[in-house]
């Protein structure tokens, strides 16, 4: 049996990429936050008193879906393994607001075991999909006044295989 060409690959690829991101609605960032040093690596994120930073969820028709507005937690961006950060796009700040929402879905997740009627229930799958659909929105709609980060459907759609990985699961699950 002949080998497939790795062009049949790479197709094959790009057509799953795109169709991943065509799935992705395009949301909304408002608001505004401050990050505290706390160590190397480390950060208390702050929302703003008078205008808290949230990320506004959509559906296909622009109808609101759901408005996820992080509280004060520890952050480190993205978690980004060392080796993966010299990789134009992988810094753990690269995508710092949709990390920022992705953090706090993890912590909330972990508050609802842990706090009587602290509710969250979003799974996993659902709160990974929020972070591959905030970083496209972040390539795409930018937030506030600030830059884009340059348009890369391969960047959301390898984060989003990475954050779903048996590593990604595991740091769900403790």
């Amino acid at each position: 049996m002949p080998r497939p060409r790795p062009e049949t690959f790479q197709k094959k690829l790009r057509a799953k990429v795109d169709r991943f991101i065509r799935s992705l609605p395009l949301g909304r960032f408002e608001g505004h936050f401050s990050l505290e040093w706390i160590a190397p690596d480390l950060f208390r994120y702050h929302p703003d008193a008078a205008d808290p930073f949230r990320y506004v969820r959509v559906d296909s028709r622009g109808s609101v879906r759901e408005i996820i507005q992080p509280q004060i937690m520890e952050t480190d961006g993205g978690s980004i393994p060392r080796f993966a950060q010299i990789i134009p796009g992988l810094s753990p700040w690269e995508y710092g607001p949709a990390y920022l929402i992705h953090d706090w879905e993890f912590e909330a997740y972990d508050r609802s075991r842990e706090e009587p009627g602290f509710a969250f229930d979003k799974t996993f799958e659902e709160v990974n999909l929020t972070l591959a659909e905030a970083i496209w929105t972040l390539m795409k709609e930018g937030y506030g006044d600030c830059p884009r980060p340059k348009t890369c459907k391969h960047n959301v759609y390898t984060i989003y295989r990475a954050v779903m990985s048996p590593i990604g699961r595991e740091i769900w699950e403790r």
